[in-house]
């Protein structure tokens, strides 16, 4: 028989029906045995088409309520933009609920709970801090994180196997602060002390610190630690720098939202700062090096979509190799009166006026 034959169509389907669609059917048999539509059945037959088509057209799209652990109140419009490009905005395709931790482990232990007891259908979290609280908090809820090298922070035991619930984008958070050493020295030839300016508390503040100081000994630079506490002004840590002859200055990553204060005490005190990404230099900072936050985000919202379309995050390897953007800000080096190589100035990928 002609499968062709045999389809019906409804208005389910977006065409309207036509009583010819009847004769397409399958062939019935009447109470006498004989082939054909006994009055009855061609009625019972016409009622089921109009009782299942609304009921095939109605049905609704999922709406996906994703958790968000923020680290720092980062700014995370470029990541809901990757994810409104793949059809998750909020109330048309996903429900949102955005938590700040504040820098603070406890504070993300009780959102990653929080988030858990309303049974979200996956949790973002957007730095090491809060993807332990949310490894913590589940083990059965899907857990996309961008962070600083999950593997030697313990949150994966492998980036080719991640395993359990948890997967998403390794950040070599360890290798780009090393490299801004390598940066303050092209930018000053003569640099032999640099300050490493770290949180107070925060989990990753002494092995970034260690990091620093391998990098700056292979240069033969000494390394002094001034501290800030999360939430407190960096002012009195970068003016304690300058205090201690300090010719240049790398912050810790968690950092990025102090940019302009740090810019503007790196200002007053006259110290090159070798920062975070473009967003220290957009904030007026000298020197930004680190991550193509849009090149992440998108990568990182592609693994959500994967997700919610039915791939479990044990079966997808951590994403690596993010790209790196090296942004130059004129305007802050005049203001310490400081010339930028033209070496460096030719690497730049931003070189703000």
């Amino acid at each position: 028989m002609n499968r062709r034959a045999n389809r019906l169509e409804t208005p389910a389907l977006g065409k309207p029906w036509r009583p010819e669609a009847v004769q397409a059917m399958p062939a019935l048999r009447d109470r006498t045995g004989r082939d054909g539509f006994s009055r009855r059945s061609a009625l019972a037959a016409i009622a089921l088409l109009l009782g299942a088509g609304p009921s095939l057209a109605q049905t609704p799209r999922r709406i996906w309520h994703i958790g968000i652990l923020n680290w720092t109140p980062q700014n995370l419009d470029i990541l809901m933009n990757e994810l409104a490009g793949l059809g998750y905005t909020a109330g048309q395709g996903a429900e949102f609920t955005i938590r700040d931790c504040a820098s603070r482990p406890d504070v993300a232990a009780k959102a990653a709970a929080e988030l858990v007891g309303m049974k979200v259908d996956l949790i973002i979290a957007t730095s090491t801090g809060p993807a332990r609280a949310a490894k913590a908090a589940t083990a059965s809820i899907p857990i996309l994180i961008s962070a600083a090298d999950p593997l030697q922070s313990g949150l994966v035991a492998s980036l080719a196997q991640p395993g359990a619930n948890l997967t998403g984008v390794s950040i070599s958070a360890f290798d780009l602060i090393a490299k801004r050493v390598e940066l303050a020295r092209e930018l000053l030839p003569g640099l032999t002390r640099i300050a490493y300016l770290g949180q107070t508390g925060e989990p990753n503040a002494e092995a970034f610190a260690a990091v620093v100081r391998t990098a700056a000994a292979r240069l033969g630079i000494d390394v002094l630690t001034v501290w800030a506490g999360a939430g407190d002004p960096v002012e009195p840590a970068v003016a304690e720098a300058a205090a201690r002859q300090a010719q240049a200055v790398v912050p810790q990553p968690i950092f990025i939202p102090n940019g302009r204060e740090i810019a503007e005490a790196a200002v007053r005190h006259r110290l090159p700062v070798v920062g975070e990404g473009y967003a220290y230099a957009a904030a007026g900072g000298l020197l930004g090096y680190g991550i193509d936050r849009t090149y992440l985000w998108n990568r990182l919202a592609a693994m959500v979509d994967r997700v919610l379309r039915g791939a479990r995050p044990a079966d997808l390897p951590m994403e690596q190799g993010v790209r790196t953007l090296l942004s130059v800000n004129l305007s802050a080096a005049r203001s310490i009166d400081l010339s930028i190589p033209a070496a460096l100035l030719d690497r730049a990928d931003e070189v703000i006026e």
